[in-house]
């Protein structure tokens, strides 16, 4: 069940989303906009929805048991970030 609905979110969400931020950088680089900002930040969102969707191809590879091992260590994970943002 997990997959199916990670699967649908991506199809819904992800991908169009990188659809429509490929389309805007296009035409950010084929247009004679000068608004360098604009084109530095549709890049930077681009980036990282490509990152999420390389880690969502990476999830999808792993066993379920593994992801729920994962899931069960997420308490273990946010006090490890929480300690690097103090230190």
């Amino acid at each position: 069940m997990f997959r199916i609905i990670l699967d649908q979110r991506k199809r819904r969400e992800i991908d169009p989303t990188l659809e429509v931020l490929r389309l805007c950088i296009a035409e950010t680089e084929n247009g004679e906009s000068k608004d360098e900002y604009t084109k530095a930040r549709l890049k930077e969102i681009y980036e990282f929805f490509s990152e999420v969707e390389m880690l969502y191809n990476d999830i999808r590879q792993f066993p379920v048991s593994t992801i729920r091992g994962v899931v069960k260590t997420r308490g273990v994970v946010k006090k490890f970030l929480s300690m690097r943002k103090k230190g």
